[in-house]
């Protein structure tokens, strides 16, 4: 009778033992599923918030841009208008805009995290003005990139300003 007792024991031992490392196999995969899930939601909100800052920034400068002040004081720096009118190119503008360089046009619009294509094409394809390093789309796979278009009138000719914001 002993030995019966004893056997049923333990078996019941080893039953419980198998539920409690089944449930701790259950309860270890459940914690890493969730940890899982809110390191990916994490990196999908932060994506989402850059990309929102970026489009904000690439939408700040386009329309400065074609605002028509002269230049725009700040703290420390002046930023340059290419505009006489809001949305009327100057050449002139132009020209002072295109004569600066890369690093002066980062650091008057405060973008300098980020890289930037400027470009006015005319009707056919052919640029006109560009400042900036234009990327490929292969070039930007897997980056954030934002693009800004406006219709804007230079000599009385109606053309578009494209302003690409992308990461380094």
């Amino acid at each position: 009778m002993v030995d019966h007792k004893y056997k049923r024991l333990k078996n019941k031992g080893q039953i419980i033992t198998m539920d409690l490392f089944l449930a701790l196999i259950i309860f270890m995969f459940i914690v890493i599923a969730y940890f899982s899930f809110i390191i990916l939601y994490e990196q999908r909100l932060d994506n989402e918030v850059e990309s929102n800052d970026m489009k904000t920034i690439g939408y700040d400068v386009t329309e400065f841009l074609c605002s028509y002040n002269t230049y725009w004081q700040n703290d420390t720096q002046k930023q340059p208008c290419l505009a006489y009118n809001y949305l009327n190119i100057s050449q002139s503008k132009l020209d002072n805009f295109l004569n600066m360089n890369e690093s002066q046009i980062k650091q008057a619009f405060n973008i300098k995290r980020f890289d930037f294509y400027f470009e006015i094409p005319y009707k056919n394809g052919t640029i006109l003005f560009s400042k900036g390093t234009k990327q490929s789309s292969s070039d930007l796979q897997g980056k954030l990139a934002v693009s800004i278009t406006r219709n804007v009138l230079l000599n009385e000719t109606a053309l578009l300003l494209n302003f690409v914001l992308y990461e380094k």
